[in-house]
């Protein structure tokens, strides 16, 4: 399964009658020499990372270590109207479709 372009991945996908995300994850097993089930670990591990880093930008003063970036998500969010934040439209995608297959 080779491609080079986002167009030959798409048509790569349809013929092998595979969607793009299983066509991409057969690719990194592939070119990492690496089970399947070890990138989604690896894959999960990463989402958890992120969705916590956003938790943590919404609700803690967090600042970068020169102190001149930071803090501007729980400034938004304390000041802005009513929206969702990308945790929580995470935690609702989430509620809504099946974990990954290798995730605990």
């Amino acid at each position: 399964m080779k491609f080079r372009t986002v167009a030959e991945l798409v048509e790569l996908a349809e013929s092998e009658h595979l969607k793009i995300s299983d066509v991409m994850l057969a690719h990194e097993a592939t070119v990492f020499n690496r089970p399947e089930a070890d990138i989604f670990e690896e894959m999960g591990r990463n989402l958890d990372v992120m969705l916590e880093a956003i938790k943590r930008g919404l609700t803690e003063d967090i600042r970068s270590h020169s102190g001149l970036t930071g803090g501007d998500a729980k400034k938004y969010r304390s000041t802005s109207a009513p929206h969702r934040s990308c945790f929580q439209a995470g935690q609702y995608w989430m509620r809504f479709h099946e974990p990954p297959p290798f995730r605990k």
